[in-house]
């Protein structure tokens, strides 16, 4: 499906969005989205994040985590690259596609 929700944000708010309904910060480099329409299916989405720590640091991932992905909520986390250490990021991008319900 085409782009349903979309969402910029640093760790502790929301910069700018679109069918975004909340964000918890559950910690460190730790972050659910709420939509605010929701999805058809908890597994048929696909998500794409970017996430940076400075202006001149790239080296960080952002990620789906664990199974707290629902139709109305995904869950992220932030760090660098290639390990279980989670930071918080400058800034965070998500782009959610698939079908509303």
């Amino acid at each position: 499906g085409l782009t349903k929700a979309w969402v910029y944000c640093t760790a502790s708010a929301i910069g700018d969005s679109h069918n975004h309904s909340s964000f918890t910060n559950n910690g460190t480099g730790d972050h659910t989205l709420g939509l605010t329409n929701a999805l058809a299916s908890a597994v048929n989405y696909t998500t794409m994040t970017a996430g940076f720590p400075t202006a001149t640091s790239y080296n960080r991932a952002l990620t789906p985590y664990g199974s707290d992905k629902t139709t109305t909520a995904t869950r992220y986390k932030g760090g660098l690259l290639h390990t279980a250490a989670t930071e918080d990021l400058v800034g965070n991008m998500f782009v959610i596609h698939g079908d509303l319900a």
